[in-house]
């Protein structure tokens, strides 16, 4: 089949580090592999993508820079009002990419405001699948959204619009249904793992650990992911000061960066831990598996109610021992006590006493690793989330071929009508 990947987000690069990239990637590649011909197009490398970009635009972080000058509210309502002049441009396009290219189907991530790729597929008659990560309400809460209502309106018209939906968790699928969604329609398929990415051979990942600060004999405690304010790295790191405190036997190793990259660096410093943390900064996408193999325990702090978090499988692929939040999505993938160990989220008392339960028992922490490893491997793999994807898609009441007998310029007039 021949697929249209679609992403009109224009902030979201296909190449990003965090796990929105990863995912992106993934799913592309995993369709791919599984045999089908996949287009991509993604607003964020500005359209139609060939070939896999390496690095981010240099531009991007000037235009960063500017855009802080200009006051929050401003930014917020220019922001608005640009993604949807690029959602009345991007119809046109599509179109004629749909009509050139023979597209049979399309899997689009839901991004805000955005409504064109939804909207082709229903006048095309193609099947469509719309992947939809996150409530509208995280962007009012944590990005500004001053065309909130309105938002609100679009969300609910991608919803009635939509063929299928698929989401990461079912507390994301039930607020979803609440939406308007049709419950039959609506999919969850968490998010998973590439195992043989985090195959590492024992000279390499003895080489890694000591260049990560991992003594021999210790255990190497680590965190992977972009260091923002939803990801619980305040309680994380007074987790680490109170269990670096109890134990000499763990080293701890953050792999990323982000907006609290300052914080954790005096948190570091004013606590005189310097000899036990290991700050990598960012890491390139394709070193990351390596650096999560190279770990014995694996930490998430906090996670959102509605998130499917990559980094809980990435874990699990290298069999590492696993302290997560006992959130209902986690709850949903892994067992507590039998596969890792819950905690309450963002506690970082209870987060400090898993992870010295895990430091200090090796044979348990390995036992639960390597369950949980097991679980990934038959279940959370992302060739498991094309199969998921391609039974949505088998199961669609359209066909493609309707489309073939609808001009190009219909559909694009179609995409374009609000």
């Amino acid at each position: 089949m021949k697929l249209l990947y679609l992403s009109l987000a224009p902030s979201m690069r296909f190449q990003d580090p965090s796990g929105y990239g990863t995912h992106m990637r993934e799913v592309a590649s995993a369709l791919g592999a599984a045999g089908h011909q996949v287009v991509r197009y993604v607003a964020g490398n500005g359209g139609l993508l060939i070939g896999t970009p390496e690095a981010p635009n240099p531009s991007l972080a000037t235009a960063g820079a500017l855009r802080s000058r200009v006051p929050a509210p401003v930014r917020h309502v220019l922001r608005d009002l640009r993604e949807l002049w690029l959602d009345r441009r991007a119809a046109g396009e599509l179109a004629r990419i749909v009509h050139a290219s023979g597209i049979e189907a399309i899997y689009e991530r839901s991004a805000f405001m955005q409504l064109a790729g939804i909207r082709l597929a229903s006048a095309c008659g193609l099947p469509h699948v719309l992947e939809v990560n996150a409530p509208i309400e995280e962007r009012r809460e944590h990005h500004g959204y001053p065309l909130f209502a309105f938002g609100v309106r679009r969300e609910r018209q991608k919803l009635a619009l939509a063929d299928q939906v698929v989401c990461v968790s079912s507390p994301l699928r039930d607020y979803l249904v609440a939406r308007g969604a049709d419950r039959e329609r609506v999919a969850v398929i968490p998010n998973a793992a590439r195992p043989e990415a985090f195959a590492l051979e024992p000279i390499r990942r003895a080489e890694l650990r000591r260049a990560l600060g991992i003594g021999e004999g210790q255990v190497g405690v680590g965190f992977v992911g972009r260091f923002g304010f939803w990801r619980g790295m305040g309680p994380l790191m007074e987790a680490i000061g109170r269990a670096a405190a109890a134990t000499p036997r763990a080293h701890f190793v953050l792999v990323g960066d982000g907006q609290l990259m300052p914080e954790v660096r005096r948190f570091v410093g004013e606590h005189r831990l310097g000899s036990r943390v290991t700050l990598t900064g960012s890491v390139a996408p394709a070193a990351v598996p390596s650096h999560v193999a190279a770990l014995d325990i694996g930490v998430l702090a906090g996670s959102p109610w509605y998130s499917s978090p990559i980094k809980l499988f990435e874990y699990g692929a290298a069999g590492l021992g696993v302290v997560a939040p006992r959130v209902t999505p986690v709850e949903e993938v892994l067992e507590d006590g039998v596969e890792g160990l819950l905690v309450p989220p963002e506690q970082p008392e209870a987060i400090a006493n898993a992870i010295l339960a895990l430091a200090e028992d090796d044979g348990r922490r390995r036992m639960l690793g390597e369950r949980f490893r097991a679980r990934v491997l038959g279940t959370y793999t992302w060739s498991h989330v094309a199969a998921g994807i391609e039974a949505l898609l088998a199961s669609s009441s359209r066909r493609a071929g309707s489309s073939r007998s609808r001009p190009a310029q219909s559909a694009a007039s179609a995409a374009l009508s609000c």
